[in-house]
């Protein structure tokens, strides 16, 4: 069985952390990073790759960034592929 997220899913989740980052509205995407970086020993890799890609242009105005990123590192690093987080940090 094929666990990867569907296209449309991830295309919803950068069209909405556009929007976030259009209208300023930092606090609200980096509780969202907040609550990934709690939740991210549970959370499907794919979706944990797309919010860090879409939020590291933004990295310096997201405080819960690293964060996120150190539980991404934890939960979800592979030694097959020692390469997968590299450059979102």
């Amino acid at each position: 069985m094929d666990n990867a997220m569907p296209d449309k899913e991830i295309d919803d989740i950068y069209d909405t952390a556009d929007i976030l980052m259009k209208k300023g509205r930092w606090s609200l995407l980096d509780n969202l990073l907040e609550f990934y970086a709690m939740t991210a020993w549970r959370m499907p890799l794919d979706l944990l790759l797309t919010w860090a890609t879409v939020t590291l242009p933004a990295k310096s105005k997201l405080k819960n960034r690293g964060r996120f990123i150190e539980a991404c590192l934890k939960f979800h690093s592979n030694p097959n592929e020692p390469d997968l987080w590299k450059g979102l940090e």
